[in-house]
């Protein structure tokens, strides 16, 4: 079963135990960095991570989206170029003929290689809300069609202004195989359930979280539910 990394309820009861017997060291670090300086919580936090890759994770994808389109379909991958060609297509009766020659301007200035690289095929998750409760979703949320559409074209007034009125803000909880979940960090997932922990027990910890991404595309049935972020907030 596919594991929420914000909360402790799958944690197993031995390791829970041996959590609750370092409760005084939780209570004393602010950071998981601080924490694993410790090699009984290292050893817990591998023991974590392993079972996060044999069961899975439950991922949280930040849009502005179509709720029936994401729910009949999933979560696809793309290239932002066949992306924006997409838009274009759909929704470019939305904009004046100037405002879609800004559009295809800004898109040519700004989406290099390099920009490319890091969004094409692949799908983005946190596993944990904190990107919602600090707005450092709140631009996925606000504008239309994700990064690859939006990026250049938030500082254009009135091009933003329509990306605003499509779609919803939508909060997608998707269940991904441990094992094909990518990061930059050692132990990601252990660090995340154990910070999770360590939050539970000392108000003032940080809550650990990272980026992450998949290369496959994430199927309907692997859907945990589409919510209005409207109602997280």
């Amino acid at each position: 079963m596919a594991i929420w990394l914000d909360s402790v309820g799958q944690i197993p009861r031995i390791m829970l135990d041996e959590f609750r017997r370092l409760d005084r060291l939780f209570a004393s670090c602010r950071s998981i960095d601080q924490l694993l300086q410790d090699p009984s919580l290292q050893r817990l936090a591998a023991d974590l991570d392993e079972l996060c890759l044999a069961e899975g994770v439950v991922g949280y994808h930040y849009t502005r989206a179509l709720r029936e389109q994401i729910a009949g379909q999933g979560l696809r991958l793309s290239c932002g170029a066949d992306r924006r060609r997409e838009f274009m297509s759909e929704y470019g009766h939305r904009f004046s003929e100037e405002q879609r020659g800004r559009i295809r301007q800004r898109w040519n200035d700004h989406f290099d290689e390099a920009q490319n690289r890091g969004r094409d095929g692949r799908i983005w998750f946190n596993c944990t809300l904190g990107s919602l409760e600090d707005d450092g979703a709140g631009r996925l949320l606000t504008f239309f069609g994700g990064e690859s559409i939006y990026m250049p074209l938030t500082e254009d007034d009135d091009v933003a202004a329509v990306l605003r009125t499509i779609g919803q803000p939508l909060i997608i909880e998707a269940r991904l195989p441990g094992t094909k979940l990518h990061t930059f960090r050692e132990t990601p997932w252990g660090r995340i359930w154990l910070s999770t922990y360590h939050v539970s027990v000392n108000k003032e910890a940080k809550q650990d979280d990272v980026d992450a991404y998949v290369l496959e595309p994430v199927p309907p049935d692997n859907i945990v539910s589409i919510n209005n972020a409207a109602g997280w907030r």
